[in-house]
């Protein structure tokens, strides 16, 4: 009986100690999934422009229907409908994603000062060039979205 009870012991410390390994692993692995999300979405942005012939807009969003200075509770694609360079009742979301990692954060650095929404031309390129950063932990993951549209991965 007490040979089961140190065994039991002995898995209880290995358990704690090889989950608390685990976390950064697991930071990791969210900081690189939220990139990878918020990549696919750029390209579909971009897709989207040249089928509908520009004034598609991608900016951060945590409702889905309303652009935000953000990207940390989520972002939204639309095509602005009404070219007023927000999004409104008139204008069509095409996308809303939701970021459900609650620490993790966003650094967007952008050349220029055009701030709002970020726009793709009938061509696919955008208005500007920004630098996606996410960060969770210790992980940090970053992208560059170039003026020819080109994503280019740190």
């Amino acid at each position: 009986m007490l040979e089961v009870l140190i065994v039991i012991v002995i898995v209880a410390i290995l358990l704690g100690v090889s989950t608390a390994s685990f976390i950064p692993m697991i930071d990791r692995t969210n900081s690189r999934e939220t990139t990878d999300s918020l990549k696919a979405n750029v390209n579909f942005a971009r897709g989207e422009a040249i089928i509908r012939g520009g004034w598609i807009a991608m900016c951060g969003s945590a409702d889905g229907q309303t652009c935000q200075d953000t990207y940390d509770n989520g972002w939204v694609v639309f095509q602005d409908l009404d070219r007023d360079n927000t999004l409104t009742a008139v204008d069509t979301v095409l996308s809303a994603t939701r970021q459900e990692h609650e620490k993790l954060t966003f650094d967007v650095v952008e050349s220029g000062n055009n701030g709002g929404p970020l726009y793709f031309n009938f061509k696919g390129f955008p208005d500007r060039e920004l630098l996606f950063t996410t960060k969770l932990g210790d992980s940090e993951h970053s992208f560059t979205l170039m003026t020819s549209g080109v994503i280019e991965s740190k």
